[in-house]
């Protein structure tokens, strides 16, 4: 069983700590800073991703984490991460800045207490939470968001799926859904003059978002961008791989290659290839996996090869997404082969 020593800190200076945390965190993502990176903060929790799912569960990797949370990222997947390895380390102030940057961005304690079983590691999350303020942090969430918005992209994820949840969709019917709610979120973005921040509608209504771009056309994701990238570049957007799943799928219906110029413009880089196997390469790192049920074995579509190495992460990194290479060595389980081995491991059926 670990222990929960606070050691020399006193309790008042990790209630201290945190409400600095807090203050931080806000600071930052409503004023970037001067002559930084704006895709900083996300840069540190790639790291951290990547270290920790290389197995090192180390106070490095925490000091990671926490400075990537500086910046404002609100990201569910990446605080539980965080947390596991606090946790595993026994890193008590660690693991309770993690919890109240959760609950900052919209994790509620009874998602903790379901999901502890896999996050704590045999330290009591009832005890932890007694060394905590919920109640301000909560309260801070809460004071940011916008029910109005809230319900009104809440309506347009219920219209997305209408007629998709059927074996027989009716795709005139579905069209004209999908034209209402770009036409709304349009609206919505102009009134604003921005693009819907997740401190404003929760992580949540954030994925109800991302499930309209899943379904979005080449001119109606080419409006959206440059708001898009402007909102992650605040920490208050989390489409970017979403972006380019989408351009992607957009690309293969087209059987060409699209990609992105420096200011965020959808322009045609060249034809798209198809593998022997009837597969096409993929863009730039964000398509699905595919899966050898009988090896068991998970594997990269492999890119394209018309694309560089270079071009590829030059895209990603005006999504703030990390390079190729990064996201290989963050996702160890999944094999990385060339497209000779990947049209022998599936072939055309």
């Amino acid at each position: 069983m670990f222990g929960y020593a606070v050691g020399s800190m006193t309790l008042s200076r990790i209630i201290m700590n945190i409400k600095f945390l807090v203050f931080v965190s806000l600071l930052i993502r409503m004023t970037p800073i001067c002559g930084q990176d704006t895709c900083a903060g996300y840069a540190l929790a790639f790291k951290a991703e990547q270290l920790y799912r290389g197995g090192k569960f180390s106070e490095e990797t925490v000091k990671v984490y926490q400075a990537a949370f500086e910046y404002g990222i609100q990201n569910g997947p990446t605080i539980f991460d965080a947390i596991t390895c606090a946790t595993s380390i026994a890193d008590t102030n660690a693991v309770i800045i993690f919890l109240t940057h959760g609950l900052l961005i919209g994790i509620e304690v009874d998602d903790y207490n379901r999901l502890w079983q896999f996050l704590g590691n045999e330290m009591d999350f009832a005890h932890l939470l007694s060394l905590m303020d919920t109640t301000e942090a909560i309260k801070t969430f809460e004071e940011g968001l916008d029910s109005a918005l809230i319900e009104e992209i809440k309506r347009c994820a219920i219209r997305d799926q209408e007629y998709r949840q059927y074996d027989t969709v009716d795709w005139t019917l579905q069209l004209a859904n999908d034209r209402l709610n770009w036409k709304t979120l349009k609206s919505l973005t102009v009134q604003s003059g921005r693009f819907p921040h997740l401190s404003a509608v929760g992580m949540t209504v954030g994925d109800d978002l991302g499930l309209l771009f899943y379904h979005m056309d080449k001119d109606e994701l080419q409006w959206f961008l440059p708001f898009v990238v402007d909102a992650i570049q605040q920490y208050e957007c989390n489409l970017g791989r979403i972006i380019l799943y989408q351009l992607d799928q957009i690309g293969m219906d087209h059987g060409k290659i699209y990609t992105l110029t420096d200011n965020y413009q959808i322009v045609e880089h060249s034809i798209r290839t198809k593998m022997k196997n009837n597969m096409w390469c993929q863009s730039f790192g964000e398509w699905f996996d595919e899966q050898d049920v009988d090896l068991r074995k998970t594997y990269f579509t492999p890119p394209d090869p018309r694309l560089s190495i270079e071009e590829i992460n030059r895209v990603r990194h005006l999504l703030c997404l990390d390079s190729l290479e990064s996201k290989w060595k963050r996702k160890p389980w999944v094999n990385v082969v060339t497209i000779e081995e990947f049209e022998q491991i599936f072939p055309q059926p």
